[in-house]
């Protein structure tokens, strides 16, 4: 019961911080056409190494900047030009 009430909680955290974010994407990328599908794909995976911690850096960072490197990476690694909020 316990566990539940962790991931029902990490779950709500991580819902209230993609609300207002997606990567700021710059055009002229190979894989200008594919944007679209890539931001849903890329923003439920995002979704999920925020809960998980699977992007690398665990709990270090709040669950909302977590997210946002995820989504970011996943844009990156997919061919699209990204300002990114984080440095390289």
């Amino acid at each position: 019961m316990n566990g539940l009430m962790t991931a029902l909680g990490a779950l709500l955290l991580t819902a209230c911080a993609v609300l207002d974010y997606q990567p700021q994407i710059r055009p002229g990328g190979p894989n200008d056409q594919r944007i679209t599908q890539d931001l849903q794909e890329c923003k439920e995976l995002a979704k999920h190494a925020a809960v998980n911690g699977t992007e690398g850096n665990s709990n270090q960072f709040p669950i909302k900047d977590r997210f946002q490197r995820a989504y970011d990476n996943c844009m990156r690694a997919r061919g699209h030009k990204i300002d990114p909020v984080y440095p390289l």
